[in-house]
């Protein structure tokens, strides 16, 4: 009896020894990765070896995902069920994850945010804080999926906390990557360029190559960001080189799609479409529609630069019909996945369906609102070419002034912080009195450059008239809007013209004001916008003024 009891372990042992063997090589080499699983798996099951079962399917959850999600979370519901069987959080937690995955890739993000909490919280219990960094890491990338930019960060830092507890370098390094990429997005594009190098050169070290192309695209971003043109293209340049080494048309795309973005803000139209061609080719080789299309959506503005009307309007159009294709395949699509979702639930299990059908009900009702929305925007495309300035292409008077009243609606509704800019060049007049209006024009051309050199992707910058601006600057409090302010100020003081006018440089004066309780209207916000920029001129210029604060209420 002994002897059989000693042999029954010695097999068990075994079986754990593959497991764990399995779960490391799961990155590095899947193939093998996967040939232990399926070696372990009925191994466990002809010894009635639950624990080595779970831990097998937990495996080939995580493997099987990667191509086909339905059958990678079936893996993982597999191993799950069993996990809670055992009492097992801390093989729970891990198995969690995969199933997160599937929910964040149906776009269901609340649902995923909710697997997620559980997992992090079941980690931190059982003392699984390899499991716990990657949880707190993905509950940022779900957080910046609802576009909750300081939630994200917050979940960064404490993954990179955790990571560094846990000794999982990967989570530490992505996560010092993520960091940069939510400042930046926020508005401090002044990340530590060397710590991102330091989480380069790890990620190559640890063969997490998906991450170090992250970083090469995030530090030609600062890069760029801090007028550091040359080191933001030695970093795309190794990107690109990762990402085709390894065979990541995705992030190939991603690394050109910036290339282009890069030339064209510079006004070099054809290096930029010559970028935005080669990622036009890598997105129908990799039979990527979604950036096919927005590629396409580039290429026509840099067609318009270009003064090919005609190529900017067909490629705009083939833009278009695209996206209406996707977006009517993706509704119907994602109504049948729903569809068979519920009856597998129905089958497997009645009262778990009960539990999650409100949730899963809702989350369709809201990508169907989503795709209605985003079908009415597409009629709205061309119609949108009206609203550029001709002379400068930043947004006309109009289009400015209904994006920023749609900032005042949003603030009054959400207490969403909003901040508006006027601005306006320096001495202006006196240019074109000097040197005629075809350089006064000119100077106009380059000083929008220089603003949009530095600007946010969410930032909006528009001409309200003659050397007048508007920058509206979204999700923003004062703080970030004055560095937001002084960027712009210092990139126009860059501003070459000395081809143009002899002695003479562009500098500009800015006022400011927050969306406030006392602004009906972006005229009210812009009226007090512009005592600041009145200020600014009338101390000297090349400044920047707040306009009039808000007034406290009487008790």
């Amino acid at each position: 009896m002994k002897r059989s009891e000693n042999r029954l372990n010695l097999d068990t042992a075994k079986i754990d020894t593959m497991n764990a063997e399995a779960y490391r090589l799961r990155s590095f080499n899947p193939e093998r990765s996967r040939q232990l699983c399926e070696n372990a798996l009925p191994k466990s099951k002809q010894l009635g070896y639950r624990r080595g079962e779970a831990d097998a399917l937990r495996t080939l959850g995580t493997l099987v995902s990667q191509r086909d999600r339905e059958e990678g979370f079936g893996f993982a519901e597999q191993a799950l069920e069993i996990y809670r069987e055992l009492g097992d959080e801390f093989g729970e937690c891990s198995a969690l994850m995969t199933v997160s995955i599937y929910f964040h890739h149906k776009g269901m993000f609340q649902r995923a945010h909710q697997i997620l909490t559980e997992a992090h919280e079941k980690a931190a219990r059982s003392g699984n804080l390899y499991v716990a960094a990657i949880a707190l890491f993905n509950l940022g990338v779900n957080a910046e999926e609802r576009e909750d930019l300081l939630k994200a960060r917050e979940y960064f830092e404490h993954a990179k906390i955790a990571a560094e507890r846990g000794a999982n370098d990967t989570i530490f390094w992505s996560s010092t990557i993520a960091i940069a990429v939510t400042n930046f997005e926020l508005g401090d594009p002044n990340s530590d360029l060397e710590a991102l190098r330091s989480a380069l050169v790890s990620l190559e070290k640890n063969r997490s190559f998906t991450n170090a192309i992250d970083a090469c695209l995030v530090i030609a971003k600062v890069s760029f960001a801090n007028g550091q043109r040359l080191s933001a293209l030695l970093a795309l340049r190794k990107g690109l080189g990762l990402a085709k080494t390894h065979q990541k048309p995705y992030l190939v795309w991603s690394l050109q799609q910036f290339r282009g973005v890069m030339e064209f803000q510079q006004g070099r139209y054809l290096s930029a479409k010559r970028a935005f061609k080669a990622a036009l080719r890598t997105a129908r080789l990799s039979v990527n529609r979604v950036q096919e299309s927005k590629t396409m959506e580039q290429l026509a503005g840099v067609y318009r630069k270009l003064k090919n009307s005609e190529k900017a309007f067909d490629m705009l159009q083939e833009h278009i019909s695209l996206k209406r294709e996707i977006f009517s395949e993706d509704s119907e699509r994602r109504l049948r996945e729903m569809q068979s979702i519920h009856q597998v639930q129905l089958v497997e299990a009645e009262s778990r369906l009960l539990k999650t059908k409100n949730i899963e009900l809702a989350a369709i009702n809201d990508r169907l609102e989503l795709a209605l929305k985003e079908r009415e925007q597409l009629q709205q495309e061309l119609e949108r070419m009206a609203t550029i300035d001709e002379l400068t292409g930043v947004l006309n008077r109009r289009r400015i002034l209904s994006v920023g009243s749609d900032f005042v609606a949003r603030f009054h509704a959400q207490g969403r912080p909003s901040v508006a800019l006027v601005v306006d060049i320096d001495n202006f007049k006196s240019i074109n009195d000097s040197y005629g209006h075809p350089v006064g024009d000119e100077v106009l051309r380059r000083f929008t450059q220089s603003c949009q050199r530095v600007l946010r992707p969410t930032d909006h910058l528009g001409r309200l008239g003659g050397e007048e601006f508007c920058i509206l600057l979204d999700r923003t409090d004062l703080e970030i809007a004055q560095k937001v302010a002084e960027r712009v100020l210092a990139s126009i003081r860059t501003t070459r013209v000395d081809d143009l006018m002899v002695d003479r440089t562009v500098t500009a004066s800015i006022g400011m004001s927050p969306i406030g309780k006392m602004h009906d209207t972006i005229a009210a916000v812009l009226l007090d916008a512009d005592l600041g920029l009145y200020e600014a001129k009338r101390e000297g210029k090349d400044r920047i003024c707040l306009g009039k604060p808000e007034k406290p209420k009487a008790a």
